[in-house]
């Protein structure tokens, strides 16, 4: 039980380092003035993949099957109450004979002996037959009413996934910009400790530089943790970790 519990331990961790590891290289990119979209898929392979594994899609797909089986069960039912009937009778049928004769009209009777043929189609309808086509009809409009839900759901999930690839490329030029303010304020802050050291610049100039050297290192976390975020949120989307194509 112990090792179970270890080796279940060290998955997550290991998990959890590869995706660090796939940040950190996303970073690193970044810094080397790589352009988000070129390391990440595109918007139609990743709406592509959210609607594949999406639970709630999966959930309509699995309603409308059970819905088109409730349709055809009731369609079934109702074709068991038709029927074709044929048959043949032989012998003597009385028929009316209708004749003129000066004008007036005649009828009598005649006893021949024949052969009859008959055939048509017959409907047998319980009790219940009305109710069971009501039945079906509601059955058929569940059925398109779960096909109309899961097109809007495809619809607002595709939306979804166009804002979460915005917020990823903004994040990333933001991430970009304070990128280069760090660097900056790095090469400044050389140039202050000589000048300081050499009484060049005095401590409130220098105290100066080191706040806006602090601001634009904060500024820089935050917009690394505002891109690794909407990578996340996107990636829980699209059910799947992203693919950086980092060309390593």
């Amino acid at each position: 039980m112990k090792k179970k519990i270890i080796y279940i331990a060290l998955l997550v961790f290991g998990v959890h380092v590869l995706h660090a590891q796939s940040y950190d290289n996303l970073i690193a990119a970044t810094s080397e003035g790589n352009d988000i979209a070129e390391v990440i898929p595109s918007i139609s392979e990743l709406q592509a993949l959210a609607i594949e594994n999406s639970p709630l899609l999966k959930l309509y797909d699995a309603d409308i099957v059970i819905r088109e089986m409730k349709v055809q069960l009731l369609r079934r039912e109702w074709m068991n109450g038709l029927g074709v009937e044929a048959g043949v009778k032989y012998g003597l049928f009385d028929n009316l004979v209708i004749s003129q004769d000066l004008g007036y009209d005649q009828s009598q009777a005649q006893t021949t002996e024949q052969t009859r043929y008959n055939l048509g189609i017959t409907w047998k309808l319980p009790l219940l037959s009305l109710a069971g086509g009501k039945n079906k009809s509601m059955a058929i409009a569940e059925k398109e009413k779960a096909q109309y839900q899961r097109e809007a759901s495809v619809k607002e999930l595709k939306e979804l996934i166009i804002i979460q690839y915005g917020n990823i490329i903004r994040a990333h030029r933001k991430l970009v910009i304070y990128i280069a303010a760090v660097e900056s304020m790095r090469t400044q802050m050389i140039e202050a400790d000589v000048n300081y050291k050499n009484g060049i610049i005095d401590m409130a100039d220098y105290a100066r530089l080191q706040n806006m050297q602090l601001n634009a290192e904060i500024s820089y976390e935050e917009a690394k943790t505002e891109l690794i975020t909407a990578m996340r949120i996107l990636q829980e989307n699209i059910g799947t970790e992203i693919n950086l194509n980092l060309g390593n």
